[in-house]
């Protein structure tokens, strides 16, 4: 499925909601600063980037995400701490540090409990 906007938009609302549930204070930038939101981590700023998906990998059983900007800009996101990947249809949300990611796609498999991003499964506490 093609990612619209409105998908991003709805991403981002939920990982805004699961952060004020969880008492994770949010700054959203106002200015092109090369992620969507800022938060305080033992006192430094954390730069956490949020992608939708609602494409199924081709086995049909996970979900799709890309790592790079729209314009296909591998290091648009260098500077980035963590990356929240929403799985639209599921409303799943994994908070993964970009460290643990070396790829510039990522396919995550929600009903596997095999898959090495199952530990990130609304693993908002890394954020506090």
């Amino acid at each position: 499925m093609f990612a619209s906007p409105r998908n991003g938009v709805i991403a981002e609302l939920s990982f805004t909601a699961e952060c004020l549930k969880s008492d994770i204070q949010l700054y959203k930038p106002t200015i092109d600063v090369g992620c969507d939101f800022i938060t305080l981590l033992k006192n430094k700023p954390v730069k956490i980037q949020v992608k939708s998906s609602s494409s199924l990998s081709p086995n049909g059983k996970g979900y799709v995400f890309g790592i790079t900007s729209r314009g296909g800009d591998k290091e648009r996101y260098s500077g980035i701490d963590f990356f929240a990947f929403y799985a639209l249809p599921l409303g799943l949300t994994y908070i993964i540090p970009s460290h643990v990611i070396n790829k510039t796609k990522i396919t995550i498999y929600p009903n596997r409990i095999t898959c090495k991003f199952s530990q990130y499964l609304n693993a908002f506490y890394l954020l506090k």
